[in-house]
């Protein structure tokens, strides 16, 4: 299967913020199974027709929108489903499907064999037919899997996706291997919605907060992904509440014409055979722009909205006001904090530099006694820039805390510590050394590594590092080195952490 260019990429490189892009059409709100933490609670059992689809298609259409998900409930259950997929197709547009993947046909393989979607993502809930029928209380595991292999023998895009509940994520595991096994891309969310059609509420499928940190320790995709929002954490001063371009660059329209900011901001104001989708987004916009946090709210100056995946609908939805968070999300953008906040920093900017030096300047200023100066750090960032072999680890939260700088000599089995830097306000409680020296000893926790030793050249006046390094049991061999052999250095202090 060729590599697909993501949505947002498209989005970014043919579309000007202010334009519609994507649309989301639920043809109906009914579905098959019966997922315990689903977000629709009771249904409606409405089907969106053929005329209202073309309607919208048209409008989205004249609107210049790039791509629409067709959704549902499950949609196709709706009977005009090939008919709606096919207009929406021939009219050019990107077009993706959400569906539990029971109810796919030889003839809608043929469909999408003529006009090929731009993916059709499956909700997998289940490894086998008991977990699959405890979670969707449907017995359709066998065939989902045949539709799933029917697909990507067909060379039809496919993906896998599911949502992490108190029922499955113990097999999470287990669904990543058959997704392996099948080659098709997988992903999955701890962020469950609660029902979207009541107020002050959550949902009772969610995973205790400490449960999602066990999760997300085991994918190693997410040390990455994680360590590069954490570096780049910074204050928007944006007092606009809703910080998103939902209603703007994107709208969800559900099975009865109803037009909505998002599907977790549902509301019965706009239909589309009263009022424009393009009318619509210009009241969006207005309402966007009205509602502005007040001088309590702690999401306005928090700087960690990038990490707790920050949203006012869902807000709306748990505590019934746009501006006040649920605990639940800063508990869990805390742990996260918390699990990557130290790690081998890839790319040393003049910002990661800056931060690094007001560190090693402080400490330097009161070990010796001494000024130091712009050409200071002119010199010193040159060096460290210069110096490809170098390599940094930083512990960095609100701010950067401290670094460990060291050098490889693979020829010789040695590593080099350079630097190993605190920031006065962390020395003494151990927590920013304990982190710092944990990764580095994480990092070299391999085979690879058997029989290194590490050290370090240690000025005479400086008796706070010596004291440190003796303490890890590190011996001073000749003049100013200290050293240690790396197993002994892991076997004494890795299994402390």
């Amino acid at each position: 299967m060729n590599e697909q260019v993501s949505l947002e990429d498209l989005y970014e490189i043919i579309y000007d913020k202010n334009n519609l892009s994507n649309a989301v059409i639920e043809i109906n709100d009914e579905c098959n199974f019966r997922c315990d933490h689903c977000y629709l609670g009771s249904k409606t059992k409405s089907f969106m027709s053929f005329d209202l689809f073309k309607k919208i298609i048209d409008e989205l259409y004249d609107l210049e929108c790039l791509s629409i998900l067709i959704t549902g409930g499950e949609p196709l259950m709706n009977p005009n489903f090939i008919d709606m997929y096919t207009y929406a197709k021939e009219k050019g547009f990107l077009v993706s499907v959400n569906t539990n993947g029971s109810l796919i046909t030889d003839k809608i393989i043929e469909v999408f064999n003529k006009y090929c979607p731009y993916v059709v993502e499956i909700s997998l809930y289940g490894y086998n037919e008991e977990t699959y029928l405890e979670f969707t209380h449907n017995q359709s595991y066998n065939l989902v899997l045949n539709n799933i292999s029917k697909l990507k023998n067909n060379n039809i895009p496919v993906k896998l996706k599911t949502v992490l509940t108190n029922k499955n994520y113990y097999y999470l595991d287990k669904l990543i291997s058959l997704s392996e096994k099948l080659d098709i891309p997988f992903r999955y969310d701890y962020i469950i919605f609660p029902n979207i059609f009541s107020l002050e509420s959550k949902n009772e499928s969610r995973l205790d907060t400490k449960e999602i940190i066990n999760i997300i320790r085991k994918d190693p995709s997410s040390k990455k992904h994680f360590n590069d929002k954490i570096l780049n954490l910074k204050i928007e001063n944006d007092d606009h509440i809703f910080q998103c371009m939902g209603g703007e660059q994107s709208v969800y329209i559900d099975s009865n014409g109803y037009i909505n900011m998002c599907v977790a901001l549902v509301n019965k104001n706009y239909n589309i055979n009263e009022i424009t989708i393009a009318e619509t987004i210009r009241k969006f916009k207005e309402f966007k722009s009205t509602l502005k946090f007040d001088k309590t709210s702690k999401c306005q100056s928090c700087n960690k909205k990038s990490i707790c995946r920050y949203c006012p609908a869902r807000f709306k939805l748990e505590t019934g006001s746009y501006s006040k968070c649920p605990d639940w999300y800063c508990d869990v953008t805390n742990l996260l904090i918390d699990e990557y906040d130290t790690f081998l920093c890839e790319s040393l900017d003049e910002t990661v530099l800056t931060k690094m030096f007001k560190i090693i300047s402080k400490n330097m200023s009161k070990l010796y006694n001494t000024k130091i100066t712009d050409d200071d750090f002119k010199n010193w960032s040159n060096n460290i820039l210069n110096n490809t072999q170098l390599k940094t680890i930083i512990n960095c939260d609100d701010n950067l805390n401290g670094y460990i700088q060291y050098m490889e000599f693979t020829d010789e089995k040695k590593i080099c510590i350079c630097e190993f830097e605190i920031a006065s306000n962390k020395q003494g409680d151990g927590i920013t050394f304990n982190k710092l020296l944990k990764e580095f000893l994480l990092e070299h926790n391999s085979e690879e590594y058997k029989n290194y030793i590490v050290y370090g050249n240690i000025s005479n006046s400086n008796i706070h590092s010596q004291d440190g390094f003796k303490h890890l049991g590190f011996k001073n061999i000749d003049k100013n080195i200290y050293q240690i052999d790396l197993s002994l250095l892991q076997k004494n202090k890795l299994d402390l952490f």
